[in-house]
């Protein structure tokens, strides 16, 4: 396969699909509970994201800003489905970076997953979804030859009824 051709220059082919802050709970006797998993609610059906991880009291010194899954069900799905969610791809963010992150579609849809890190007191996670036009050099000559084809075979039928 070749490479993807993209229209990542047009920011009508981006939609916000997710934006959430969260901070951590206090546990009581000085300790807190850890950041809680970002489980993005709704399943995805495009390969491209573009994803920031942004955190208000991190030291200037700290990067990783967790660990984006991309989760795919396996069987039928649902409570009668005996095959859980597999992880196909992880990708570490980094923190205050906006990243384009490319999941292969080994299935109709996936989720994803963020993992904050546990040190992080706060973490705002956004979430676009490329929703342009994708397609490679094979696709675009395919289509070529389609066109191709469909002008041949009109005048072939236009020959054949004189």
């Amino acid at each position: 396969m070749s490479d993807l051709i993209l229209e990542l220059n047009n920011q009508a082919n981006f939609v916000l699909v997710y934006d959430e802050r969260r901070d951590v709970e206090p546990a009581g006797n000085g300790y807190q509970f850890p950041l809680p998993a970002f489980e993005i609610p709704f399943l995805f059906d495009r390969p491209l994201l573009v994803v920031k991880a942004v955190s208000t009291t991190a030291r200037g010194t700290w990067r990783f800003g967790g660990t984006l899954t991309q989760r795919i069900q396996l069987g039928s799905g649902g409570a009668i489905s005996l095959l859980p969610l597999a992880e196909n791809q992880r990708r570490a963010l980094r923190l205050g970076r906006t990243e384009l992150c490319y999941f292969p579609l080994i299935a109709p849809q996936y989720q994803i997953l963020l993992e904050a890190p546990h040190w992080l007191d706060d973490l705002r996670v956004v979430i676009w979804e490329y929703i342009g036009p994708i397609s490679t050099e094979e696709l675009n000559a395919l289509q070529q030859l389609r066109q191709d084809l469909a002008r041949v075979e009109v005048k072939v039928n236009a020959i054949a009824s004189q």
